[in-house]
């Protein structure tokens, strides 16, 4: 069995990378209006509201949850290790927290943060693009939606008030 890289107590430097940090932003869709225009496919345009930053009942806020990467690389304490039995290797807890990247030199730990905060920009963009894409769609189906059951209701207001006014003659 091979051994531990490291000993209780040597100072070791690791690398984190997250592409899930929350961060608020102005709504990219309505600019912050509250509200869109919809070009139908006759030409006809409607105002309806942004549910691209809209939180359910709340309505549209003119601002977006997001997420962004952060990356850093820190020094700590080895206090502890254990034999991963299924990757083979050891994963080593520093300061008391489990980590995967632990390094014995800073620039070994930057040369990592690097690579996984370039992995986690691409992957974080893609996730954007997909969103953003998606909240689009929404709208449409939204007008679609709320058109359709406005007819509805015209319709109904319509055959009572044809109902009343039968009764009144």
């Amino acid at each position: 069995m091979e051994a531990p890289q490291f000993k209780y107590g040597d100072r070791v430097w690791y690398a984190e990378s997250s592409s899930y940090c929350a961060v608020d932003v102005p709504c990219d869709i309505c600019f912050g209006k509250l509200s869109v225009v919809l070009i139908l496919g006759n030409g006809e345009e409607t105002d309806i509201e942004c549910e691209a930053c809209g939180k359910g009942f709340q309505g549209p806020t003119g601002v977006r949850r997001t997420h962004e990467v952060r990356s850093s690389v820190t020094e700590g304490a080895i206090t502890g290790f254990t034999k991963r039995s299924f990757e083979g290797g050891w994963r080593f807890e520093v300061d008391g927290s489990s980590r995967d990247h632990v390094f014995a030199t800073q620039e070994e730990a930057e040369a990592k943060r690097s690579e996984m905060h370039e992995r986690d920009t691409g992957a974080r963009a893609r996730m954007d693009e997909e969103n953003l894409s998606g909240k689009k769609k929404n709208h449409a189906w939204s007008a679609s939606y709320h058109r359709k059951h406005l007819e509805e209701a015209e319709r109904k207001v319509a055959w009572h008030r044809a109902k009343l006014s039968k009764k009144g003659s």
